[in-house]
């Protein structure tokens, strides 16, 4: 397996997805078609064999199908049988309680998953 880099678009994300489990989401996610961005960063998570994972999501927007395509690679974590333990760092903006809301949502749905809710500066989380 090797590892899965998306460069970031005006609509989509960067993705740095390494085989050793750390997995890096960062950026805005409104394409018209999310599945399709989405849907090889969900099969790489279903085939993963770390046996550890930290995922970083730095995302200051989600529509609502990106947040859905969000949720399936949480479900593709939680699936994976080679996955013993798995955190998931998820940075919004300190006022945005929008995407607070949603890593809390997240959280809430996720059992193997641990969820880390952090706040940060809104240029932090731009720099990031």
């Amino acid at each position: 397996m090797e590892n899965l880099i998306k460069k970031r678009t005006e609509c989509t994300p960067e993705v740095k997805f390494h085989q050793n489990g750390n997995l890096i989401i960062r950026g805005r996610s409104f394409c018209e078609d999310p599945k399709n961005f989405y849907e090889p960063l969900i099969a790489y998570c279903n085939n993963l064999k770390a046996k550890d994972v930290i995922m970083d999501l730095m995302v200051d927007y989600l529509n609502t199908a990106s947040s859905k395509c969000i949720f399936e690679i949480f479900e593709a974590l939680e699936r994976n049988p080679n996955i013993k333990w798995a955190e998931a760092r998820w940075f919004y903006e300190e006022d945005d309680e929008e995407m607070l809301e949603m890593g809390e949502i997240y959280s809430d749905m996720c059992k193997k998953v641990n969820v880390q809710l952090n706040s940060m500066s809104e240029s932090a989380l731009i720099m990031a």
